[in-house]
Formats: C-alpha cells, sequence, structure tokens
C-alpha cells in the first residue's frame, strides 16, 4: 500500500477542519484534508450566526455578501407565548451562509498548497509507542491509501473520526450523552406570502430586520429562532432542543409554532445535527493527535454555536504547535488545549453551569424566569456575543429587585450567577506546563465547580510515561 508522508493530516472539512489546514499550510506545513464526503457536502449546509469578533481572532477575513446574508437588526427575545420580555440592538451576531464560509476556507487551504482527499474514510490508525504515526484510508471506489503525519487533527464532529482509534485519547474524552446533545436543524424557506409576513412581524412588534428568538418552547434550552430577508422572499428557521429522547424533535417545535402560517413555503437548503453542548474536555489532546471543533466539544454552550470557537482553536493549534520542532508532541499539545481553555475554554465552561441550570427549567418555569426581570439585556447580549457579563449598578439593582419579587427563582438563578464567575477564574489557571497530577487536582476542582462529574483524564492521554521532552521555544499563554 502506497504511503504518503505528510507534516499534518486533518480529518473533517468543515470550519474547524478547513481552517485548521488553512493555518498549518500557511506557516508551510504540509497539509493533507480528508473528509467522508465530498468537500462540496462537508461541514454545515445552513445559515448560522457568528460574531465578526471571531472572524478576526481566527485570523479568517471577514465574509461579504452572498455569504453574509444579514449584518444588521435587532435580537428580539419572546417567550412561548410570543410576548416580547427582550431586545438587544443592534444584534452581536452576523447571519452566515455556512455553505460558502465552508467552501470558502476550503478553497483557501486548497490554494495554500493542502492535499485533499475526499470521500474518504479513516479505517485505521496505527500507533508507535501509543502515539500515531499513520492513518489508512479507505476511499469511495475501495482504494486504500496510508497518510503518515506527525500531527492527526480530529475535526471530525462531535463523535470525531479518530478519537475512538487512539486509546490514550479515547481514554480522557467520553462520549457525549443526550443531556449535553442539542438536536438542532435549520432551514431557509421560501416565503410564500411578503405582506402575511410582514402581518407576523407587526403582530410581535418586530420588522424584517429583526431576528425572533422564542426560548423555552419545549422546557429551559429549546428554541426556535426566525430571521427575514423580504427583499429576497426568504426566512431563516432554526430549532434547538436537547437530545435525550425525551424532548421533542425540533421539526415538531417548528410545526407547533409556525405550521400553521400562510407566509412559510417551501425550503430552499438546509441541514440540521447534533452539537454538543458540555464544557471542552479537560484533556483535548494526547502525543501526536489533537482534537478540534466539536469533537473537542469548543462549543458555546448557552446557544450552542461553535462556527466561531472552531475557527480560533484552529489559528491557537497551528500557532502554538509551532514552536516546536515537533509539532506533535505531547507539550507542544498540552500549549494549545491550555491556551484555548485559558481563554475562550473558560468563558464556554462559565456558561456551560448557566446552561445546565436553565435546561433543568420546565416549560412553566423558564416562561416565568423570562419574564421575572432577572435576564437583563446586557447580560444576554454578552451571551450572544460569547462574552462574560459586565452589568452596570442599575442592571445588578433590576436583578436584585426582579429577585425579590420572585424569590423561588432567585434562589436557583444567584448561585449560579456565582458559580459562573468562579468557574471562569478557575478555567483562567488551567495547568500551562505538561503536569498530570496537577491536571487531576485542577480537573477535580473544575467539575465541582461545574456540577459534573470530572473527565477520566490519565497519564497516558498526557503522555506522562514519556521521558521529558527537551526545551524549546514556548509561546507566552494567557494567565
Amino acid at each position: 500500500m502506497e504511503e504518503t508522508r505528510f507534516d499534518v493530516v486533518v480529518v473533517g472539512a468543515g470550519t474547524a477542519g478547513a481552517a485548521a489546514a488553512w493555518q498549518f499550510a500557511g506557516r508551510g506545513r504540509r497539509v493533507a484534508l480528508v473528509d467522508n464526503r465530498r468537500f462540496a457536502a462537508s461541514g454545515a449546509r445552513w445559515v448560522n450566526a457568528v460574531a465578526p469578533w471571531m472572524f478576526d481572532a481566527a485570523g479568517v477575513p471577514r465574509p461579504q455578501a452572498p455569504e453574509l446574508r444579514c449584518a444588521t437588526g435587532r435580537a428580539a427575545m419572546y417567550d412561548r407565548r410570543w410576548r416580547r420580555v427582550q431586545t438587544v440592538a443592534p444584534s452581536p451576531l452576523w447571519s452566515c451562509d455556512m455553505r460558502r464560509l465552508v467552501a470558502r476556507l476550503q478553497d483557501m487551504a486548497l490554494a495554500a498548497g493542502v492535499v485533499a482527499f475526499e470521500d474518504a474514510c479513516v479505517e485505521d490508525v496505527a500507533c508507535v509507542a501509543g502515539r500515531p504515526v499513520t492513518a489508512t484510508l479507505r476511499r469511495a471506489d475501495g482504494a486504500a491509501e496510508r497518510l503518515h503525519a506527525a500531527l492527526f487533527v480530529d475535526a471530525g464532529g462531535v463523535g470525531g473520526a479518530l478519537k475512538r482509534l487512539v486509546p490514550r485519547l479515547a481514554a480522557a474524552c467520553p462520549d457525549v450523552d443526550g443531556d449535553d446533545l442539542c438536536i438542532a436543524a435549520q432551514r431557509v424557506h421560501r416565503v410564500r406570502d411578503v405582506d402575511a409576513a410582514r402581518r407576523f412581524l407587526a403582530d410581535r412588534g418586530a420588522d424584517e430586520h429583526d431576528v425572533l428568538t422564542v426560548a423555552g418552547i419545549d422546557g429551559g434550552f429549546s428554541t426556535l429562532v426566525v430571521g427575514f430577508d423580504l427583499a429576497a422572499a426568504e426566512v431563516e428557521v432554526l430549532v434547538g432542543n436537547i437530545g435525550d429522547g425525551r424532548r421533542a424533535n425540533p421539526l415538531q417545535l417548528v410545526t407547533a409554532l409556525l405550521g400553521a402560517e400562510p407566509w412559510l413555503g417551501e425550503v430552499l437548503f438546509g441541514g440540521g445535527g447534533r452539537i454538543p453542548l458540555r464544557r471542552p474536555y479537560d484533556c483535548m489532546t494526547a502525543p501526536g493527535i489533537a482534537l478540534l471543533g466539536n469533537a473537542a466539544c469548543q462549543v458555546f454552550p448557552a446557544h450552542g454555536s461553535g462556527i466561531g470557537a472552531g475557527m480560533i482553536a484552529a489559528r491557537q493549534l497551528a500557532e502554538t504547535t509551532g514552536a516546536y520542532d515537533d509539532i506533535g508532541s505531547a507539550d507542544a499539545l498540552w500549549d494549545y488545549q491550555a491556551r484555548f481553555l485559558r481563554s475562550h475554554g473558560a468563558v464556554h465552561a462559565a456558561y456551560d453551569v448557566f446552561r445546565r441550570m436553565t435546561q433543568s427549567l420546565s416549560t412553566e418555569e423558564a416562561e416565568r424566569l423570562l419574564g421575572s426581570g432577572m435576564l437583563v439585556d446586557a447580560g444576554t447580549r454578552a451571551a450572544l456575543d460569547h462574552r462574560m457579563p459586565s452589568l452596570s449598578l442599575r442592571e445588578l439593582a433590576q436583578i436584585a429587585a426582579a429577585s425579590l419579587r420572585h424569590p423561588d427563582l432567585a434562589l436557583r438563578f444567584a448561585p449560579v450567577v456565582a458559580r459562573l464567575h468562579l468557574v471562569h477564574a478557575h478555567y483562567r489557571r488551567y495547568p500551562l506546563r505538561r503536569d498530570p497530577r496537577a491536571l487531576r487536582r485542577w480537573a477535580a476542582i473544575a467539575a465541582r465547580l461545574v456540577g459534573t462529574r470530572p473527565d477520566p483524564v490519565g497519564d497516558l492521554a498526557v503522555g506522562a510515561e514519556l521521558p521529558p521532552e527537551p526545551a524549546s521555544v514556548r509561546p507566552t499563554l494567557p494567565r
């Protein structure tokens, strides 16, 4: 069997994987990009909201039309009875066509010299001393090919494409269960009757530039998001719910809320998938392999968006490992996970505390919380923008007054807000250097603060049995 040598093999050609391939190739690495589908069908195929600052942080040029569908308007928040509870103006999010973003990132990667392997599944991974060194691909026509690399990157989605084939990493990264999964569906429909759509908006105090979000439609976390482009006679409909098997599926929620609307026409495009909501893995690397994007649970838990975080993590991975002669070494990859977890991972983990609280609410409790006044506009803006909240004295007074009116909700809400900030501070202290014992201590505290079981972080995952690696140039990481 023919063997081809690369510096990096990236598996998964969606936004995170294509961005990583481009980042590595731009730094002079020989890179292979592998996907089990044709590139034209890989990655997200729907419309997603992305904060524009995240493109800047990822080093990716900001989108323009037609990839950029909407960059103006308000975020109008409603309860399940379509009563307006909040308005964030302007919205901090841009509506982007993921099909075009994925294609743009893939084109950038190929132009930088990345070698494409389409319609190719990873059949096997060979390890030496526990470290992956070759991956065997099986193409759609049955042909097999072996790729050798110093670093393998698994950007294959929530289930991963490689991590279960590498025992060291599989031991440290438990499967994401249904309570920590969002089942999402997004479709772009034709607007059959523009005048009827305008009446729908007017009845809800909105206009065609607003994005309408209905929260708590089937208990905590369940969401319907509707955005219009009446100039193009199109409407974007997104629904998400917890995938624990006890909740309604997204299409049932669309039917319940929008099924009778006369303006809702045929589906033009869209898709769906399973999105991990849990905090990022405590250890998302092992010697020779790194997880990226959904495979690493690098998703913002409050609303299940991982597009921006995956692109940012791709840049961090290429930058941190680039300071080492061996880009797949345990020390190089530790630096990557420390950098991500101390920065964006800290925000994700903090909001996982909030997500778990809201997810535990019944439909009636979610409706009460939305109308209580405890959720102030500045807090909602921060959550939409993937940032920690910073509230004024006036907003804190509003929350205090609402707590007096709803003491039972306050008893659940106030401790969560306190823990949210404790978790963020703890993640900023993720161990900077490869130290299994320090990681286990850190992970135990993180799990207690978030309210989950600790990940089974083992010495094998972090290469503890390996001799110390030679000193090399180390990047400066955020403290």
